[in-house]
């Protein structure tokens, strides 16, 4: 095997890894998002997981029915989308001026609860009192604890405001990520670096 082809092994084993660094990451980046409001991160395909599309066009995430509310009531005019803990069922919230306006929901609206768990892993949105039963039938921590309607909900939100910096939060990445990143930039550097010495030496003994 000539030089040049242990030049091209090291730079095809160099794109293996920035690729396989640099893909993961873009992975990660279009899965994952950080809550605005609290900054836990979620898996935006998530059902516990709210998209908030600001009257700007601009998209927002919160991890849960509270943190969800939070930026509606921030962002003043805005969209909420979200989806019942215990079957999925789709539910948009409108905020207009900061204040919950109307629904988009194709059941029965007077139903949909806040299952208040007390923390954002276990406030949960729900769409009838059958998915909230069979919320506190399956999980020990909603087994005992409040439900609220939207607008309860909303006005629980709009007290916790000022207690929240509202923020865009970058989603983050794992070291092993960059590692791959470099090494692979690494060997192709190397690689190309030992390729242009290797040519220049050969053309000086072609000169002699």
């Amino acid at each position: 095997m000539n030089v040049k082809n242990y030049f091209l092994i090291i730079t095809l084993i160099g794109m293996i890894f920035l690729v396989g660094g640099a893909g993961a990451t873009i992975n990660r980046t279009m899965a994952t998002a950080a809550c605005e409001a609290c900054g836990m991160e979620i898996q935006k395909e998530d059902v516990s997981s709210f998209l908030l599309v600001s009257s700007d066009g601009s998209e927002h995430w919160g991890c849960c029915p509270i943190c969800g509310m939070v930026e509606a009531i921030y962002y003043s005019d805005s969209e909420l989308q979200g989806q019942c803990f215990s079957c999925g069922k789709p539910i948009v919230m409108n905020f207009r001026d900061g204040e919950l306006s109307w629904l988009d929901f194709s059941g029965n609206s007077e139903f949909i609860r806040v299952v208040l768990g007390g923390s954002c892993m276990t406030n949960k949105l729900t769409c009838s009192p059958a998915c909230s039963n069979a919320i506190r039938l399956t999980y020990d921590w909603a087994s005992n604890v409040p439900e609220k309607t939207l607008q309860e909900s909303a006005n629980i939100a709009n007290t916790k405001l000022s207690s929240f910096t509202i923020a865009y939060r970058p989603t983050k990445i794992p070291l092993l990520n960059y590692a791959l990143i470099g090494i692979g930039i690494s060997l192709i550097s190397v690689a190309l670096i030992a390729l242009i010495i290797q040519k220049r030496k050969t053309n000086n003994k072609t000169t002699w």
